[in-house]
């Protein structure tokens, strides 16, 4: 009888320890994270890591528009760098590349912009036209898992062109690390309008609405946020 008893204890605790160690691990309750400077051109953020080290995130945003970033880690003391370089988003971590993101070329497009501001121009006056379909980008799969809670806003900040600290990317970011997706999908639509003086562009602004996917068949909605852009004047137009 004791026998029986010990076999049928030792069964329980082969049971219970082979349960457990298939359990996965417990995924990311939310991004702890704090806006503690920012401007124009500079915006500093703290995230907390999911190893509980903190992470400090500046994101630089030059003359032209360019965003780039600057991860630093209290534990590990690690610098993760993230900058759009010829339409790839390139993450080095101590000056070593870790990874690169295509983020591809824009198809379809039709884009009415003038290259020439001399000739006739028309009596009628100057008016915006309707926004209509420009083009669409899509990117290969980005593979985002185990970066860290910052590089992960800092990518995805890049490929908005917004600051790692935006509550945008880190809502973003923070589905994608809750969710623990191993891939995402990036498709970017974007829609343009002109303002014309009879044929003649003189101006012309651009909105893009960038959404991110599960699926390499761009299925499996994640989030999406849609941005405008300036006014682009050609050929010195005021």
């Amino acid at each position: 009888m004791k026998i029986k008893v010990k076999r049928i204890v030792g069964l329980l605790m082969f049971v219970t320890i082979s349960l457990i160690s298939v359990v996965p691990s417990k995924a990311l309750a939310s991004v702890d994270y704090k806006v503690l400077e920012k401007n124009e051109n500079y915006e500093k953020t703290s995230f907390i890591e999911e190893d509980g080290s903190t992470s400090i995130a500046e994101t630089f945003i030059d003359g032209n528009g360019e965003y780039s970033y600057k991860i630093t880690n209290n534990k590990s003391n690690d610098i993760i760098e993230v900058e759009n370089v010829e339409n790839k988003i390139v993450v080095k971590e101590n000056d070593d590349i870790i990874k690169e993101i295509e983020l591809g070329t824009e198809t379809n497009a039709n884009e009415d912009k003038a290259t020439t501001n001399t000739g006739i121009v028309a009596r009628a006056a100057a008016s915006w036209n309707k926004w209509h379909y420009a083009g669409t980008t899509k990117t290969d799969k980005v593979f985002l898992i185990g970066l860290g809670v910052a590089a992960v806003s800092a990518i995805i900040g890049s490929i908005l062109k917004m600051g790692a600290g935006t509550a945008v990317v880190v809502g973003i970011t923070t589905h994608i690390l809750q969710s623990k997706i191993p891939n995402v999908y990036i498709k970017i639509v974007s829609e343009q309008r002109e303002y014309k003086k009879g044929h003649l562009v003189l101006k012309y602004q651009r909105r893009s609405k960038t959404s991110f996917y599960k699926n390499s068949n761009y299925t499996g909605f994640i989030k999406s946020h849609t941005a405008t852009g300036k006014v682009v004047n050609l050929e010195g137009m005021p």
